[in-house]
């Protein structure tokens, strides 16, 4: 995978579908560094960043033990699969389910800043690159700014309607050897995210 800059965190159980059944990739927009560096994503950083997401993701599992700052990000998504408030072991079980992957390859300089046009649009083999490699069957992706910048290269999807979030859109990617990827656009899980409604939309999508 030579255009991706930030390794994916892939649990240990993800290529059976873990607890869910099904190989689900959880997809976030980018990461957040206070180093801000000039040549963030070049070949000369990657030694020292590109474990960057695995890191996060296993700093959460295993070195804390509350659900605040930015761990209520993950706290609520995990709760939107599980449909219950999680206890430690249930993460575990959950993220060590799931592909988890960060779409833009250079990280923001401030945690508020959105990537740029250009920035998306860098990540958009890098993107793919996954995809080939780690063919998940359903894609969960975070947000709708992340969404509309989506590569325009698959078909659109069937929209799933729910009587509480209304319309949810959903898309499809076809891999290189035919091999057909869902994705479906979901509220971002920092801010206003009722995981008690999304996991309702979440269990509709991957069991189409």
């Amino acid at each position: 995978m030579e255009n991706v800059f930030f390794q994916p965190w892939v649990g240990s159980n993800f290529p059976s579908g873990g607890i869910f059944g099904k190989k689900i990739m959880v997809l976030g927009e980018s990461h957040y560094c206070k180093h801000d560096c000039s040549d963030c994503g070049s070949e000369n950083q990657k030694p020292k960043c590109a474990s960057f997401t695995q890191e996060r993701l296993y700093e959460y599992l295993y070195h804390y033990e509350d659900c605040d700052g930015w761990k209520k990000t993950y706290c609520k998504f995990e709760r939107a699969l599980a449909n219950t408030y999680t206890n430690h072991d249930q993460s575990v079980e959950i993220w060590n389910s799931l592909l988890f992957y960060n779409y833009v390859q250079i990280a923001m300089s401030e945690s508020r800043v959105s990537p740029t046009t250009e920035q998306y649009t860098a990540g958009q083999k890098a993107f793919f690159e996954v995809l080939e490699k780690y063919r998940p069957e359903y894609i969960l992706c975070w947000g709708k700014l992340l969404w509309q910048h989506m590569p325009n290269l698959g078909v659109r999807g069937e929209t799933i309607e729910d009587v509480d979030l209304g319309p949810v859109p959903t898309w499809e990617y076809t891999l290189s050897d035919g091999f057909v990827v869902k994705m479906i656009r979901l509220r971002h899980p920092s801010a206003g995210f009722s995981w008690d409604k999304w996991h309702r939309v979440i269990m509709e999508f991957v069991r189409g």
